[in-house]
């Protein structure tokens, strides 16, 4: 019997599966692939008796369940890499449990008391080869639309305007390129980055892996990464998002419903 023309056909490329639509010419492949790296090695709202962030109770679930659920509703082709540090056995625990049939691997940051979000980021970019990728603070709450994928910019990332819940900014100049990324600059940055280029991230890779870098921020790397004249292409976004970063925050929005 012959074959429809919007029979989809898989072909198999190692450990993964290509899979192409006759009907709509869509294509999902190795270099697709999209690894969405999640830095969740702090305690919850920076109180240390809520646990680890990622197992914060919110909307009912945990954040780490919202977390990938977004990213399983927008992103069809992804590997999930999450940096763990504080307590992480109780989210190594919880993952491993919970997510045995996806795309999922947990690095775990052990000096997480002594280094910074660089550092998380530096375990996780050494566990990918992947040349597209997504950046996520692992305290944000956000929805599937904030995970649209630009592919004609090779680094890019949202703000938003008078978002209280989100500590750092970004100028931006004329081009609506960021200048530099700062607490009280001109607009809130929703703390999420996507990279679509192989240089970009190999120049964000030797930048993070300077031991002078190992207790500073993603931000402070991403001004370097300017430096040396990576454009980071800044889009602003109407999409709800929250940083649970303090036990206020927090306790507005737990107990709402979904």
């Amino acid at each position: 019997m012959k074959s429809s023309v919007a029979e989809t056909r898989k072909v198999k490329m190692g450990r993964r599966t290509c899979i192409t639509s006759a009907k709509y010419g869509e294509k999902l492949s190795a270099e697709s692939l999209i690894s969405v790296i999640i830095i969740a090695d702090s305690p919850a709202t920076r109180m240390r008796s809520y646990g680890p962030s990622g197992l914060l109770n919110v909307k009912n679930t945990k954040l780490i369940d919202l977390q990938i659920g977004e990213i399983k509703k927008k992103i069809k082709n992804f590997e999930i890499i999450i940096c763990t540090g504080f307590e992480s056995e109780k989210l190594n625990r919880y993952i491993r449990n919970k997510y045995k049939t996806i795309n999922i691997r947990v690095v775990e940051n052990q000096g997480y008391d002594s280094s910074n979000s660089c550092e998380s980021l530096r375990l996780c970019l050494n566990n990918t080869i992947n040349k597209n990728i997504v950046i996520i603070d692992g305290n944000l709450l956000f929805s599937k639309e904030l995970l649209k994928l630009q592919k004609k910019y090779k680094a890019y990332t949202y703000v938003q305007r008078n978002n209280k819940t989100l500590e750092v900014g970004v100028n931006v100049n004329e081009d609506e390129d960021a200048e530099y990324f700062s607490f009280g600059a001109s607009q809130q940055w929703c703390e999420v980055m996507f990279i679509n280029d192989e240089a970009y991230i190999e120049s964000l890779r030797k930048i993070v892996s300077n031991p002078e870098f190992k207790r500073k921020f993603i931000f402070e790397a991403l001004n370097v990464l300017i430096n040396n004249k990576s454009k980071i292409k800044i889009l602003e976004s109407k999409i709800p998002i929250q940083k649970i970063n303090n036990i206020k925050v927090y306790h507005t929005i737990k107990d709402k419903k979904k």
